[in-house]
């Protein structure tokens, strides 16, 4: 995103109006900073501080959209403790948002915290299911979808953390939670694929070669359901 004053941010929908106005000043001087083009780790480093400043000066007043767009920059630039910063502050201003939740695991996983990761998978996980249950959702509706997203992430927390009952029984039920309500998902050729590594790890060669074929041959089965 180029340079612009705030005023083109909203108009323009890059930015949500309705919230402190000193925290989105703070947000899109940030998020300039992370232009590919011109990033300078010095600039930033002194920049954050001040950003930091603001937010906590500001908090809750503060749009979690606005400071969404920082996360593809941080990112991008391995700033992974900053983000996990920024998922932090966004799980507090939508505590009810399960995606909140996963972005704040995958910061956690980024940065080998396995446990605080699983703990985010685990609480979307729960609150996916709360939302399908009180809502009534059928089969195969896009909450399902989600909440196997976030039990084969899960499994992968517990899995890197060498808690293997427990990465045992996340993997058995993402199989039954994408088989269920959407068994074209890519999560299921990527799930085939950590179980590979898991039963590797464990030293079950026989059935890490069973998930390894299965993986190879559910690519092959997309690839040509894209082509075709």
């Amino acid at each position: 995103m180029e340079r612009k004053d705030l005023n083109s941010l909203y108009d323009e929908g890059h930015f949500k109006r309705g919230y402190s106005q000193k925290a989105d000043l703070a947000i899109a001087e940030i998020d300039n900073l992370l232009n590919p083009n011109s990033f300078s780790s010095s600039d930033f480093e002194k920049e954050w501080e001040r950003f930091l400043e603001v937010i906590i000066g500001e908090f809750p007043d503060i749009s979690p959209y606005n400071l969404s767009v920082l996360e593809i920059g941080l990112a991008s630039k391995s700033l992974r403790r900053e983000l996990l910063i920024i998922c932090r502050f966004m799980t507090e201003l939508l505590p009810e948002s399960t995606e909140c939740q996963f972005f704040l695991g995958h910061a956690y996983l980024h940065l080998d915290d396995f446990g605080s990761a699983a703990s985010c998978y685990r609480r979307a996980y729960e609150m996916a299911m709360q939302q399908i249950k009180k809502r009534k959702l059928e089969k195969g509706s896009g909450m399902h979808i989600d909440a196997g997203g976030y039990l084969h992430y899960l499994t992968v927390a517990e899995c890197n953390a060498g808690h293997y009952p427990e990465a045992l029984v996340c993997a058995a039920k993402t199989l039954r939670m994408i088989n269920d309500h959407h068994p074209t998902s890519v999560y299921l050729a990527e799930h085939y694929k950590m179980m590979h590594m898991m039963f590797l790890q464990m030293n079950m060669e026989g059935l890490a070669e069973q998930y390894r074929l299965k993986a190879i041959e559910e690519s092959k089965k997309r690839s040509r359901e894209v082509q075709s």
